[in-house]
């Protein structure tokens, strides 16, 4: 019998809850995502930073495995969902503002 290992189950449980609008936490956000070709158009015309930048933010925040990003809009912005496995095994999704690169910090 094979032995499949934590971060893999993990990996997995969040693929099967990918885009259904229930955040880490728990709460159900009220967001849609764009595709690649919406997100290089916007990053072509200057209104939103590269996802690299975004990726950037959230290393330098919370340091792990960059899993997942996408650029979604939410109440009016444009948010880019950093998903990251961390070291401790833990999946967490950061939030940086897709206008300036900065990490939303959330209380």
């Amino acid at each position: 019998m094979k032995t499949i290992s934590s971060p893999t189950i993990v990996l997995a449980m969040m693929l099967a809850f990918a885009g259904t609008g229930v955040h880490a936490e728990g709460a159900v956000a009220s967001r849609s995502c764009l595709t690649a070709p919406e997100v290089r158009e916007l990053v072509d015309k200057a209104e939103v930073v590269p996802a690299a930048r975004a990726i950037q933010a959230a290393r330098t925040a919370r340091p792990g495995e960059v899993v997942k990003v996408r650029l979604c809009k939410q109440d009016g912005s444009l948010l880019y969902l950093v998903t990251m496995l961390a070291k401790d095994g833990k999946i967490r999704i950061l939030e940086v503002d897709g206008r300036s690169g900065n990490l939303i910090e959330r209380h």
